[in-house]
């Protein structure tokens, strides 16, 4: 076998009428052998379309593209922490991120700068930073933030960026933002676009977005001004209370947790009143969510609960006394969308 042997020069690699300016960090062309350069967006791999591949198919393509974006910031994580110097470390970048967009192999001197960057803040500091948990939000909140397809904007980019300041500490922040400066949105999608993982989101759906935030200025009130029969609906709250207990408008609630009220879909509940009728010594707790209220008698009793509670059912029954010597006249709950 022949084997040819070629000279590799700088314009092998890198072609001599464009380049990457790090003060602007900018793509740039030049129509007069370098004399002068201007900026061209078009030529930019991190963010112009042309260089993105097509968009993730199959069941869950966000999460599993949101999967592969985590899977490469871990590859290019333990990549450059693992590789002995700045110039393997970034042969072995390159090695990665040329995989899903070639585009980005002629900015080497970004990525060297990147290496730089990432290596003076210390292989064991970031292997400390970047535990387990750490990639489980990063997940989270690249689920959260791209689009359906799987695909990432500018846009949505500068929000991941806001939620990992937000939510991470200094080094995660610092790690993510120098291999974002490096690959762009359009790296980030086509790592997701291109990759092979199967997501599990599960955690990173919430049910009742929000909900910490509902208050007076933001709820709805639904009321039970009687209660006429199992099943009865007000907005999303259907009385459950199986065995009778109810008529005349009246609904008794049992020692036993079998009464209450269950939601078709996750509702965020803020807040209740009651009016009740008590015959003796009996009192009542309702349970809503991770929230046991106070025993409480007759009369109209309102509870603004501590915190918002993501709730599918809320069951009351007696706390002290027996069946029939307490009943609920009206209810209402304030929850919000």
């Amino acid at each position: 076998m022949e084997v040819v042997r070629l000279k590799l020069t700088p314009d092998t690699v890198t072609p001599p009428a464009q380049r990457w300016d790090e003060t602007t960090d900018e793509v740039q062309i030049t129509p007069d052998g370098g004399a002068t350069w201007y900026p061209d967006p078009a030529l930019d791999p991190r963010t112009s379309s042309v260089y993105r591949q097509p968009a993730r198919t199959g069941t869950d393509p966000k999460c599993d593209a949101a999967a592969d974006m985590v899977a490469t910031l871990q590859a290019l994580i333990n990549t450059a922490i693992d590789a002995i110097g700045t110039a393997q470390a970034a042969n072995a970048i390159l090695a990665i991120i040329t995989v899903f967009t070639p585009g980005l192999g002629w900015l080497v001197r970004l990525v060297l700068a990147v290496v730089e960057a990432v290596l003076a803040i210390g292989s064991s500091v970031i292997d400390a930073a970047f535990t387990q948990a750490v990639y489980d939000d990063l997940l989270c909140i690249f689920y959260a933030n791209i689009d359906a397809n799987g695909q990432m904007s500018d846009a949505q980019l500068a929000d991941i960026y806001a939620d990992i300041a937000a939510t991470q500490d200094t080094t995660v922040q610092a790690v993510f933002g120098y291999f974002s400066s490096l690959i762009g949105a359009v790296g980030w999608s086509n790592a997701g676009a291109t990759g092979e993982s199967v997501g599990d989101c599960a955690a990173c759906i919430e049910e009742c977005p929000g909900c910490q935030d509902c208050d007076s200025t933001t709820w709805t009130t639904s009321t039970f001004s009687s209660f006429t029969e199992n099943g009865q609906t007000v907005g999303p709250f259907q009385l459950d209370s199986p065995g009778g207990g109810i008529g005349g408008g009246v609904f008794f609630p049992r020692v036993a947790h079998d009464r209450g009220w269950i939601m078709a879909e996750p509702t965020c509940v803020a807040r209740f009143q009651i009016s009740a009728n008590t015959a003796g010594a009996g009192r009542w707790v309702i349970q809503i969510g991770d929230i046991t209220s106070v025993d409480f008698g007759s009369g109209v009793t309102t509870v603004v609960l501590a915190s918002p509670q993501c709730v599918t059912e809320m069951r009351v029954w007696l706390y002290s006394g027996t069946e029939g010597q307490v009943s609920f006249n009206s209810a209402s709950f304030s929850w919000c969308e």
